[in-house]
């Protein structure tokens, strides 16, 4: 109005000032209370926190686990501080959320390569079974008195060749 009024009154410019001045209170106020979500940089968190699961798993691949977590870990642990801090920051900035999202998905990617070295072990059940029963026939040790010394020395043999087979069997069972 007072722009279109070629003439304004100082009641008018004083007027419309305060308007102005009102309108830029609560602009700058809404901009102070806009928020980060928050909400993608939570559940990308969340996963990257979970524990990897070494059970049932074959030796050899949690040896390679291993190895590729190492060449990795600090920046996890880096990056999980960091993202810990900013979720619990009252007013991150849009920008900071933004770069601990692109952070930890960039780290997932690594924890997951890793995850995908490791490798189930083996249903080995039927092997367990054998080994036990074998193991059994084992230590039910005949008498060998008055047997003769050929028949003796074949049992003693077979006896030996079992017990490496049972060796065996375990490092198998172990090693998935």
């Amino acid at each position: 109005k007072i722009i279109e009024n070629a003439q304004p009154s100082v009641q008018q410019v004083s007027d419309e000032k305060s308007k102005v001045e009102q309108a830029l209170s609560e602009l700058n106020n809404a901009k102070s209370a806009l928020r980060a979500d928050k909400q993608e940089l939570q559940q990308a968190y969340n996963q990257l926190i979970q524990p990897t699961d070494l059970n049932n798993k074959k030796p050899a691949s949690i040896t390679e686990y291993n190895q590729r977590y190492q060449q990795f870990s600090n920046e996890l642990n880096s990056t999980k501080t960091n993202t810990d801090r900013i979720l619990k920051e009252q007013n991150p900035s849009v920008a900071d959320v933004n770069n601990a999202l692109n952070k930890v998905r960039e780290v997932q990617q690594k924890l997951n390569e890793a995850r995908a070295l490791l490798q189930n072990k083996e249903d080995n059940s039927a092997l367990v079974r054998a080994k036990e029963q074998l193991q059994q026939a084992v230590d039910q040790v005949p008498s060998t008195e008055g047997v003769m010394q050929q028949t003796k020395d074949d049992y003693n043999s077979k006896q030996q060749a079992a017990q490496q087979e049972i060796s065996k069997a375990q490092q198998v069972i172990d090693n998935g």
